[in-house]
């Protein structure tokens, strides 16, 4: 399956402008709330003294888990955990009015890279001669 994409350079002068430039933030602040909560349940699943931020999306996690008693959210959350979490909670970023299509894709896309960072510093653990350095965290 090949896909086309044409690329169109919109100045600030451009009428679409204001529309494109607003879903751009939204789709990014989504992405950044999204990414925040994934990295706060990797480092605050097994601590006993947790700090403010762990302590305020577990707060969501529990929440989740009242709601869907049968999802067990585990170290590194999956795409479906947190998208049913956003909506339990009723995020103000997944609901800003991007549509729906978009909202979800940027909550994968978050768990997708996340999980990627994860395979990297696996394998530079294994291999560290294939890499120029210790890989970072993609929100660094």
């Amino acid at each position: 399956m090949a896909y086309r994409v044409t690329q169109r350079i919109i100045s600030s002068d451009d009428l679409l402008y204001p529309y494109f430039d607003d879903l751009c933030r939204k789709s990014k602040l989504l992405y950044n709330a999204a990414l925040f909560r994934v990295r706060n349940i990797f480092t605050g699943y097994d601590k006993e003294h947790r700090t403010e931020n762990e302590v305020e999306v577990f707060q969501e996690v529990a929440l989740l888990q009242r709601s869907y008693p049968n999802m067990h959210v585990r170290r590194v959350i999956s795409y479906t955990h947190l998208e049913k979490m956003m909506r339990v909670t009723e995020n103000p970023d997944f609901f800003s009015g991007l549509p729906r299509q978009t909202a979800q894709q940027m909550v994968k896309q978050s768990v997708t890279d996340f999980k990627n960072w994860l395979a990297s510093l696996r394998e530079y653990k294994k291999h560290p001669e294939k890499y120029l350095g210790k890989p970072k965290d993609a929100s660094l």
